[in-house]
């Protein structure tokens, strides 16, 4: 069975919210539904200029912030691109942001990333994780938690395993699923 999911994060979810006490065709359908509280943000530099909704201008190898799948926020400082795409998703009900970084950021700039969160969501608590992620520079999940069930984030669903190891993970839970 694949998941037909868009984003990493919606596999994540998907495999969290998977059911391994009742048949995979009944517990699929209810994995599939986080999708719909799960956001992804993603910083990467443009390739190309171009302009996003509102007018304002990126060129080519400034950082881009992308929510769900669209262009909203761009700027040559990744900092204050990141701040700006958290303001885009935020909700009052966040209790945590996670941000995942590739090998372009490093330790020290994710740091200073993360405490820029801090600064400026004050009530918010930060993570950051060594994503190794191969395309985006950064992974951005804005998340709170339900009581008295599961871990269920708004935005995205917390991880801290790289692109490689959530394969390999999937494809042993679906066969553990499938074979019981």
């Amino acid at each position: 069975t694949v998941i037909p999911s868009k984003f990493i994060p919606h596999g994540i979810g998907a495999l969290l919210a998977l059911d391994k006490d009742k048949p995979l065709e009944l517990s699929l359908p209810t994995a599939l539904d986080v999708f719909e509280d799960i956001c992804v943000g993603e910083i990467a530099k443009s390739v190309r200029p171009f302009s996003i909704d509102g007018g304002a201008i990126i060129e080519k190898g400034e950082y881009i912030g992308i929510l769900n799948g669209d262009v909203v926020v761009g700027g040559k400082d990744i900092v204050e691109v990141v701040l700006n795409l958290i303001k885009k998703g935020l909700t009052d009900s966040f209790e945590l942001i996670s941000i995942y970084w590739s090998d372009s950021i490093g330790a020290n700039l994710a740091q200073e990333i993360s405490d820029a969160i801090k600064g400026k969501f004050e009530d918010i608590d930060v993570e950051n994780f060594e994503g190794n992620q191969p395309i985006y520079d950064l992974i951005v999940s804005m998340e709170w938690f339900k009581i008295g069930g599961i871990v269920k984030c708004n935005n995205s669903i917390t991880f801290f395993i790289n692109s490689w190891v959530i394969t390999i993970l999937f494809a042993a839970m679906l066969t553990t699923l499938i074979n019981g």
